[in-house]
């Protein structure tokens, strides 16, 4: 019962979000289209940009081992693969994050588009 009532509030947000880019793109002022995109394009980075604090742990390093003498006995490279995966892993979080940016960039090129065209018929 509960889950069911966040999801129709889910689908209510959802649809008032689009309705309000509808009535964004609509406006003559080309700037006001852009202003959830841009609000939600940052909103993406919040959801990332945190993950970054560790990535100095992430960097390869390579630890030498030398004998009493200087003599090199050994050389290790540690975290070579966890920077691609780490780079991999935000890319993706990024793109999740962003498919409604996409979307409401959809609809205010779509919009605007059919504004011109409704400009250049009268």
């Amino acid at each position: 019962m509960e889950k069911s009532i966040v999801i129709i509030i889910l689908i209510i947000v959802i649809g008032c979000i689009i309705i309000l880019q509808f009535i964004l793109s609509n406006q003559k002022n080309k700037w006001f289209g852009i202003i959830l995109p841009v609000l939600n394009f940052i909103y993406a980075l919040y959801g990332v940009i945190p993950s970054f604090y560790n990535i100095i742990d992430l960097i390869p390093r390579t630890i030498i081992k030398k004998d009493e003498f200087g003599n090199i006995i050994s050389t290790t490279t540690i975290g070579s693969d966890g920077l691609i995966y780490f780079m991999i892993s935000s890319l993706k979080i990024l793109l999740i994050y962003n498919i409604t940016t996409i979307i409401l960039i959809i609809i205010y090129f779509w919009r605007r588009n059919l504004l011109k065209r409704q400009h250049y018929i009268f």
